[in-house]
């Protein structure tokens, strides 16, 4: 295939000469593909170090511009989080005393 690709390129045809430099980007580009498959292929931490080592610095950022966060961090969203999860730990307090308070009499009275 190299051969046949230095064929066409050392050719002084332009449209010879520009068929070999065509074949040769698909060539780069199969074996670039075959490459992110084999990382694709491999164990995790080899996928993340992979994917930072080739990422595409105009999709990471045009990805962070238009990320939004699923997690709202609005001071009422906070406020309410808090409350709630206050509640949550009350509820759940309570319901360990009143456990121990029953298990309590249950044992002073056999």
């Amino acid at each position: 295939m190299d051969a046949l690709i230095q064929h066409h390129l050392d050719s002084t045809d332009p449209t010879f000469h520009g068929e070999g430099e065509a074949i040769q980007l698909m060539v780069n580009s199969q074996t670039q593909l075959a490459q992110s498959k084999a990382a694709a292929e491999a164990p995790y931490v080899n996928q993340v170090i992979y994917f930072y080592q080739h990422a595409d610095e105009r999709i990471a950022q045009s990805t962070m511009e238009s990320f939004t966060p699923t997690l709202v961090t609005t001071e009422n969203a906070i406020t309410f989080a808090l409350a709630v999860g206050t509640i949550i730990i009350l509820v759940f307090w309570a319901g360990w005393v009143l456990l121990t308070l029953a298990f309590r009499r249950q044992g002073s009275t056999s």
